[in-house]
Parts: structure tokens; sequence; C-alpha cells
């Protein structure tokens, strides 16, 4: 089964243990029901923002791994990797009681396995800078600075990244990259005028 077909089971179960997890149902709890509702219809119409804002607003109402689970795939879909990284990450760190919902450790069961597969999707980025300049040279990514990128790969989310390279407070190259979801190791070589 895919993981959206698996999701949506997982997430019914999640719905009935949700109506009966406390004894007189709190508001919070029927608060949280009624953003997952709304929350799977979105992301079964894939309205993945809308979807993860309204899982993340459940989930603060009532945690559950699952809710997190989905924020995860939203943000997959949405290209934000990194992000989704972080959130399957989460679902696996989550400690869960012996009595547990068997839905939730099921949810930490498929944030392995779906964070093995993302891993693969991630591309990473590395940026060498050549010319006689480049040693004082600094590096930023999308605006944000970021020297690492010179001295190894780093993972970056698909789409296109802008790369500016400065001396002092003048910039002195920028350039454009496109890194595509699954693409690997991507090196990009910046001469430093």
């Amino acid at each position: 089964s895919t993981p959206r077909g698996a999701a949506v089971g997982l997430f019914g179960t999640l719905l009935a243990l949700l109506l009966a997890w406390a004894p007189a149902a709190s508001a919070q709890v029927d608060d949280a029901r009624a953003l997952a509702n709304k929350a799977l219809e979105h992301y079964q119409a894939g309205r993945y923002a809308q979807a993860h804002d309204l899982f993340d607003q459940a989930d603060k109402g009532a945690h559950t791994p699952v809710f997190v689970l989905y924020m995860a795939r939203c943000k997959k879909e949405l290209d934000a990797l990194l992000a989704s990284r972080l959130l399957y990450q989460r679902v696996i760190d989550d400690k869960l009681a012996a009595d547990a919902p068997k839905p939730w450790s099921d949810a930490q069961a498929a944030a392995k396995i779906e964070l093995a597969a993302l891993q693969a999707l991630i591309p990473w980025l590395r940026v060498v800078l050549q010319g006689d300049r480049a040693a004082g040279a600094r590096v930023a990514v999308d605006g944000e600075p970021n020297d690492r990128v010179v001295r190894e790969h780093v993972m970056v989310n698909p789409g296109t990244h802008t790369i500016t390279v400065t001396i002092g407070t003048s910039v002195v190259a920028t350039t454009s990259v496109r890194a595509k979801r699954g693409s690997g190791k991507q090196q990009v070589t910046i001469v430093v005028p």
C-alpha cells in the first residue's frame, strides 16, 4: 500500500482512539479531532500546506505521533524535505509508554521506513571557490551565511538556490543552482574575481 493509503487507515484508527481517549471527552480532544478531520480532508485533496497547519494545531491540542507523521508527509509533498526529515525523526524519537495505542507504534515504524526513503531524495550541495581571493571569501546560500557548504556537501531542499560570495561587505559573485529531488551530491565551482 502507498504511504497515503496506509496513513488514511492509520488515521481512522487514531480518530477512534481519540473518541475513547478520555472518560468524558474534553473540549481539547474534541477540538483536536475536528482539526484532524479537516486536516485529513486537505491532505486527501492534495492541499498539503493547509493540512500540515491543521495537523500541527491538532497535535498541540492532543499530541500523537500520527499527527506528526502526517505533518512530515505534508512537508515531503511540499518539497520541504529538510523539515520533513526533522518531523520524521521527531516521530521516531517520541518516547512511547509501554501501553501506548498501537497506531502510535505503527506511526513510529512507518516514520523509520519513510525517513530512510526520504534520505535518498534530499539533494546535497557543495560550493568550491577558486581564485586568488577565494580564501577570504564568505558564502551565503539563499541569503543565509553558510561557510560549511565550502568544506563539505550540505543538505538542501529541492529547488533553485542562490549562492552569494562576498569579501568583506562586497558581493563579488552570485549564481543560482537547481537542486533536484534524488539528485544526490552536486558541486558548484565559483571563480572569485
